[in-house]
Formats: structure tokens, C-alpha cells, sequence
């Protein structure tokens, strides 16, 4: 080996080793950055798949609800939202179309008797097979129906209450708005869950 080459490995590998090192650690992270990544994609379309069991048509209404710009949602979201609601009585006109239904869905903060945590809302689909294993589909409005993972995940069941943090509608739609507090009571519990995250279905 060439005398030169040899005295720089000597003196360098130190910073050798650690550059090495240092690579094999970024490469590490983008694997594991792109298996968490596929792992989340995953989860999100089998959970898709079983909001959309049963109905053969999904209408996406986003952009009912987005700007004009794409830059986000309308200055008056709730205006987008009953636009969107509307599309239900028109789509259950049509010739051949047994039933519509509107399935509205947001994200809060929640409190699960104590324990505070992300939570998905939404209305409960009427075209899906919802099997409880215990109690019974929520029919009052201050009624909610758990997934089992979400009920195992938060150690809450029948009977418990769920508060959730709902924004106040702000007469300035560039203002800043309040949220206030609305509970459910649970009353029932799915027998199965693809969904890693909490979710809550409502009437």
C-alpha cells in the first residue's frame, strides 16, 4: 500500500468510522421514515375500505369545502359543509340509487373518563353491518358508539362519557374562535376496528 494512503488512514480513521457511521444512521432513519410512512398509508386506505363497506359509490365533497385558491377551506365553513350535506337529497333522486347519506367527520381533543387523547368524529354510516359486542347502535343525539380499539385503547365502555372539544362558531370568519365542550354517552361497542387511530360514531 502506498506509504501516503497508509499514514492518511492511520491518522483519519477516527473520522472515518464516524462519517461511516453517520451515514449508516441517516440511512436507517429514511427506512424507517418510509416503512412508517407505507405503514400509515396502509392503515388509512383499509380504514377507506370499511367506512365505504357496503355503499358502491363515495362522493368526495372536499371541494364543497375548499377555497378557491386551494389554499384551504372556505371562509364560511359551515356554508361548505350543509352545500355538501345538500348533495344528499339530489344523489338519492337519481334512478336506481336505493339510499344517500351524508357522513360528515372531524378531528378534536377528547376526554375519555380522565384520559385526554386525539379523536376522529364522525356520523355513524348507515349502509355498513355495525355488530356490537356490547350494548346497542346509538339512536339520541347525546349518544356515541366506540370502535373496540378505542374503548381498549382509552379503558372506557357502556355508560362512560366522552367530551369533546368542539369549536364555536366566530361571527368574524378571520377571528380566533372559542371551543366549547360537548359529551356523549357511550352506549355501544364495536366487535372489530381497522383503525389504528380513536374514532367515535354519532346519529
Amino acid at each position: 500500500m502506498n506509504p501516503v494512503l497508509r499514514a492518511n488512514l492511520r491518522s483519519g480513521g477516527g473520522r472515518l468510522v464516524a462519517a461511516g457511521s453517520a451515514v449508516a444512521v441517516a440511512v436507517a432513519f429514511v427506512v424507517a421514515c418510509m416503512l412508517l410512512v407505507d405503514s400509515f398509508t396502509r392503515t388509512m386506505e383499509a380504514q377507506a375500505r370499511a367506512d365505504a363497506a357496503g355503499a358502491d359509490l363515495v362522493i368526495d365533497s372536499a371541494p364543497l369545502t375548499a377555497s378557491a385558491d386551494g389554499g384551504g377551506r372556505t371562509a364560511d365553513p359551515q356554508a361548505g359543509e350543509a352545500a355538501a350535506a345538500d348533495l344528499a337529497e339530489p344523489v338519492a333522486d337519481v334512478d336506481g340509487v336505493a339510499s344517500a347519506q351524508s357522513i360528515r367527520g372531524a378531528f378534536a381533543t377528547a376526554d375519555f373518563a380522565g384520559r385526554e387523547g386525539m379523536i376522529s368524529v364522525g356520523d355513524l354510516p348507515e349502509h355498513a353491518d355495525h355488530e356490537t359486542a356490547e350494548g346497542r347502535l346509538p339512536q339520541g343525539e347525546d349518544e356515541a358508539l366506540l370502535p373496540s380499539s378505542t374503548a381498549e385503547a382509552y379503558d372506557v365502555g357502556v355508560g362512560d362519557e366522552v367530551t369533546v372539544e368542539v369549536p364555536a362558531a366566530a361571527a368574524d370568519p378571520d377571528a380566533e374562535a372559542d371551543a366549547e365542550e360537548v359529551s356523549w354517552t357511550v352506549v355501544g361497542v364495536t366487535e372489530a376496528s381497522t383503525s389504528a387511530q380513536a374514532r367515535m360514531f354519532l346519529t
